[in-house]
């Protein structure tokens, strides 16, 4: 690889980590906190749920833009 390849690599991955495993961990969370919702829905359980659909989204925007 030249040594650009090798830079924007490394840029890359240290900008945006590993996408597909944020994907993959924020998906396994959401799972769990609408798990605990369908039971017993509180107001923070909520608001992560929220914030987790938010980076979720933002990883797959990023995902789609790679």
């Amino acid at each position: 690889m030249s040594s650009f390849t090798n830079k924007a690599s490394q840029w890359n991955k240290e900008v945006f980590g590993n996408i597909f495993y944020r994907k993959k961990r924020l998906l396994t969370r959401l799972g769990g906190v609408e798990k605990i919702l369908k039971s017993q829905p509180p107001r923070h359980l909520r608001e992560i749920e929220h914030n987790l659909k938010v980076k979720y989204e933002n990883v797959l925007q990023q995902e789609e833009a790679f």
